[in-house]
């Protein structure tokens, strides 16, 4: 053994140090990704992992099976060296890997790697008996294992190595481009346009202004004793299933009183048939005592003090009473936040801000129990937000660029921690990829050894920001809870040197989201648009000036694009065509498709969903007809009721539960005051005019009527429909046939010039027909 090999192999102190370095050493490879350390009770032989290309480029997973000892003896001895390595690789191959979207892969190659020698008798004892195909074990061990240190990583060799870099320049590769892009690019053709691209364009990050109240009451006795008739008993059920609704609101309070909820809801379900009781009794006795008295039978019977006192003095009753006092408070200690004097960056560190937007957010799905009054928005640009350690939650809807602001943000400040221009070191988290189990700290989850050796270095000023990506993504409620409760633990510990920046759709919410402070992503500006655009084309003045130029022919479009997902495919489409298509149907049948599961399916995630997304489309569809045809922007529960009927029958009973995932889709937003609309009223628009071409409806000759007589209400829908023709000639017939009994006997009428807009229209998207 060379004196070089020998002080190699002895800088190692422990196994642990050993694949930090080979992880760092895979991470200088173009060719190598998904680099995951697995070492640990579930790792089923695989140290390590990563991705390489096997035949025609195709990524294959490979394993690497880690010895810093030496492997010595024979694989039929139990207790040799060779005999652990033969059985760790047999389990590298048999038992299959969770990849990062929850997905099963089976390793195709193992590579045995250790700085010591490897004598020909061990190599051969572990080929003998390993159960795969021998092309699939590589041993690379001693001087081979060197050797290849030297070629990839010389620094390595001749400097101490920092295993804690090599850690970050792993993570940074694997952020560097957005993948997710490329394979929604993919899915629609548009895959070599946007081949490792990463495009971003900084969004705004904002909060409403406005004062939250409680808008639920308790049962007061005033109100109880003012029932003396059977209507009004009755009236008792309503107030009592508005108490046990207004319950919602635990969700955002401590977990001391979701531990009693659902006995109190339990218990509040039988007051309404003891009040009945009671008073059907009291009526019957009073109209008894009145017959014998030969009197008539009273009109009205107060309900019997004894049962309003009991009701009063019920558990259930007094914990609703102590969920609406814990409530006042929280809402009193969240608008002390937004007083007239409040610093807008002060605003940042408080925690009693982190508590108004989680209330804020609550109204979305806990309305009337909690009301917001709403004024202008706060505004702030990320680097004022980014440039002091805080704890955030960054939401919005699906599109507008969460895990590209995680992702960009995590390699800005990768740059400046390398470069020495900060203090903060960045640790990057898909959320979706966490696995926790019983007795999991948050240094098991989160700290590496090479950074709790790092902070342990004695450098006071050193912090940790951990981006944690896609809270939505986490595959439980009670899994993403129990995440937040040791991150939250750990960062709000005194002097923590710890922060948490989340990402979230913006459905998520809760107690265990309220301590950190919830900012939303703006829409994209105009102004941010163009710089998108500009990015996306290169910068070529004349393609930029065409696209804006096709654009001002969809004006209902440009409101869309204030989603950089949609802006993003939009583009794209016009980069591949040099024109944005005639007919929008294919970029709002993208964009449907997108919130409908296909940026999940892009992103690689499996998220649980009860319902298709067939299912869901018919259900939206008819919402849409019924809720265009009432000129309604928002809809009510109602409305998706009788969606749902309508449509699809068979999920009335889950109305609920669709309805949830509707909202995490994206697809329906809630608005605060139990209504929900759609994420832009072209959306509506684009679902109403297919529920108008259904042929089980045929409402196509009254939309159109519609919008001919003068009401532009209809005047989307109706383009929607003649673009969604498959007879360019008939359809415009077909224009002119509902147009005439509407047109006046001399001179152009309104109706005329309406029908030639949407003749027009036809032209446009059909140019084949305009010789016709």
């Amino acid at each position: 053994m060379t004196s070089e090999l020998q002080a190699f192999i002895d800088y190692f102190a422990d196994e642990e140090e050993l694949r930090s370095a080979i992880e760092g050493l895979l991470s200088k490879r173009e060719e190598c990704s998904g680099i995951r350390n697995l070492h640990g009770k579930d790792e089923a032989g695989k140290d390590l992992i990563f991705y390489a290309p096997a035949g025609l480029g195709r990524l294959s997973l490979n394993a690497c099976v880690v010895k810093l000892a030496k492997i010595t003896g024979s694989a039929s001895d139990p207790r040799s060296g060779a005999r652990n390595v033969l059985i760790q690789c047999d389990q590298a191959l048999d038992t299959p890997v969770l990849n990062t979207q929850g997905k099963e892969e089976w390793v195709n190659q193992v590579y045995v790697m250790s700085p010591n020698e490897l004598s020909a008798t061990a190599m051969q004892s572990v080929l003998g008996r390993f159960k795969g195909k021998p092309s699939q074990i590589e041993f690379i061990c001693g001087q081979d294992f060197l050797q290849i240190f030297r070629e990839m990583w010389p620094d390595f060799i001749f400097f101490q190595p920092d295993l804690l870099s090599a850690h970050l320049e792993s993570l940074g590769k694997e952020l560097q481009s957005d993948t997710n892009i490329n394979r929604l690019a993919g899915f629609h053709g548009l895959n070599a346009i946007a081949q490792n691209r990463n495009i971003y364009v900084e969004p705004q990050l904002r909060q409403a202004r406005g004062k939250l109240s409680r808008g639920s009451d308790l049962i007061k006795q005033s109100f109880l004793s003012y029932l003396d008739q059977i209507r009004g008993v009755q009236k008792i059920e309503t107030a009592i299933e508005e108490l046990k609704a207004s319950l919602q609101i635990v969700d955002y309070l401590p977990k001391r009183y979701q531990s009693g909820r659902d006995k109190a809801m339990r218990d509040l379900c039988s007051w309404p048939t003891k009040f009945s009781k009671q008073w059907s009794d009291a009526f019957n006795k009073a109209r008894n005592e009145a017959h014998a008295r030969k009197e008539p039978t009273p009109r009205s019977v107060p309900l019997p003090k004894a049962v309003i006192r009991a009701f009063l003095e019920s558990d259930e009753y007094r914990f609703v009473g102590r969920v609406y006092a814990e409530l006042d408070e929280e809402i009193a200690k969240a608008n002390s936040s937004m007083l007239p004097c409040s610093d807008r960056m002060g605003l940042l560190d408080s925690l009693s801000f982190a508590s108004y937007g989680s209330l804020v957010h609550s109204t979305s799905d806990c309305f009337p129990t909690v009301q917001f009054e709403g004024g202008d928005q706060i505004e702030w640009h990320p680097d004022e937000v980014l440039a002091a350690n805080r704890n955030l939650l960054i939401t919005a809807a699906p599109g507008y660029g969460k895990s590209s602001f995680c992702r960009n943000h995590f390699l800005t400040d990768l740059d400046k921690y390398r470069s020495s221009n900060s203090k903060i070191l960045p640790l990057y988290f898909a959320a979706h990829s966490i696995a926790l189990t019983d007795g999991q700290t948050f240094n098991d989850v989160f700290i590496r050894p090479e950074v709790a050796g790092r902070l342990a270095s004695g450098d006071p000023a050193l912090a940790v920001r951990i981006y944690l990506d896609g809270l939505d993504e986490i595959r439980s409620t009670e899994l993403r809870d129990r995440i937040l409760e040791i991150v939250k633990d750990a960062c709000l510990a005194a002097n923590s040197r710890f922060r948490c920046i989340a990402t979230a759709r913006d459905h998520v919410g809760g107690h265990s989201t309220s301590w950190l402070v919830r900012l939303n992503l703006s829409p994209m500006s105009e102004g941010h648009l163009r710089d998108l655009v500009s990015a996306w084309l290169d910068g070529d003045t004349g393609l930029i000036s065409s696209f804006y130029s096709e654009l001002s022919g969809s004006e209902s479009l440009l409101p869309v694009l204030g989603v950089p997902l949609l802006a993003t495919l939009t583009v794209l489409v016009f980069k591949n065509l040099h024109r944005l298509p005639e007919n929008r149907l294919r970029l709002y049948q993208m964009f449907i498709d997108l919130l409908l599961g296909g940026w999940n399916l892009a992103k690689g995630l499996q998220r649980s969903s009860h319902y298709s997304s067939t299912a869901k489309l018919l259900v939206l569809t008819r919402l849409a007809g019924i809720m265009h045809a009432r000129k309604k922007k928002e809809c009510e529960v109602s409305d998706l009721k009788t969606a749902l009927k309508q449509s699809a029958p068979g999920l009335a009973p889950d109305l609920q539960s669709l309805l949830g995932e509707l909202v995490e889709d994206g697809l329906l937003l809630p608005t605060g005051r139990s209504t929900y609309t759609f994420p832009h009223l072209s959306f509506q628009e684009y679902l109403a005019a297919k529920d108008a071409i259904d042929p089980a409806r045929q409402e196509e000759r009254r939309v159109v009527r519609s919008f001919l007589s003068g009401d532009d209400w209809y005047k989307e829908v109706a383009t929607f429909i003649v673009s969604m023709t498959t007879n360019p000639l008939k359809m415009r017939d077909w224009v002119v046939e509902v147009a005439k009994p509407l047109a006046r006997s001399r001179g152009i009428s309104d109706s005329e010039r309406r029908a030639a807009y949407l003749i027009t229209r036809i032209r446009d998207m059909f140019p084949e027909s305009k010789s016709n």
